[in-house]
């Protein structure tokens, strides 16, 4: 694509790839403290604004087309990097591999889809830069309607799935409501273990697990405890 856009796609790639370090760090030092959403919307939103700048900028320097390039590059690298996080978070334990699957498969998908946005580019050079831009734009806004993870206990049955997330806020960072979701944290937490020790209890012996308590909530390391059948 920068190739298209009449840049030496030699020195643009390295240019950009080398403002990715920096924005990959940002996410490892800050996601626990900012959550999942907010990050991401802003980068979504960044990129979408880049992307439909540079649509409307077309007739600017290669200087500004390069700078333009660069900062959408690593606002959607830094998306990217985000939603992979949160998307082995929202799903229940489960369900959870097999759900994490059939996203990469969506994301395949995309994949496809956009290499077919990249093809509009026979009609106007910058028209692909229009479409991702609306569709990041949108993606900003959609990221709300996920459920904010960071400081909450996953969830572990489609149940909790489906539970998770309520009683926060669509604008809830963790950053100035640290606090606001704790009682519901707990309440979660200890719906968990309650169903968790019912559904052992209504195991057969041959099916209960051997070894299944070697951490705990109320105590971090318990004696490890074997069973024999006989």
């Amino acid at each position: 694509m920068l190739g298209q856009l009449g840049l030496d796609i030699y020195t643009s790639y390295s240019v950009t790839i080398a403002f990715e370090l920096p924005v990959n760090v940002f996410c490892i030092l800050t996601l626990d403290t900012l959550g999942r959403r907010w990050p991401n919307a802003v980068f979504m939103l960044v990129g979408g604004i880049f992307s439909i700048a540079m649509w409307f900028l077309r007739d600017s320097s290669d200087t500004w087309t390069l700078v333009m390039a660069t900062v959408l590059i690593f606002s959607f690298a830094a998306s990217y990097n985000t939603t992979a996080q949160v998307a082995s978070e929202l799903f229940p334990t489960v369900i959870r591999g097999r759900a994490v699957l059939l996203q990469r498969m969506l994301g395949d998908v995309g994949s496809v889809l956009g290499t077919q946005i990249a093809s509009l580019a026979t009609l106007d050079t910058y028209l692909p830069m229009l479409v991702t831009g609306c569709l990041s734009l949108v993606a900003s806004v959609l990221v709300f309607l996920l459920p904010e993870t960071v400081g909450t206990a996953l969830p572990q049955t489609i149940e909790d799935g489906e539970c998770y997330g309520r009683g926060q806020g669509l604008c809830f960072c963790p950053l100035f409501n640290r606090d606001s979701d704790a009682p519901g944290h707990e309440i979660r937490c200890a719906r968990m273990r309650i169903r968790t020790s019912l559904f052992r209890k209504n195991l057969p012996v041959t099916q209960q697990p051997a070894v299944n308590r070697a951490y705990d909530s109320d105590s971090m390391v318990v004696p490890t405890i074997y069973s024999t059948i006989m």
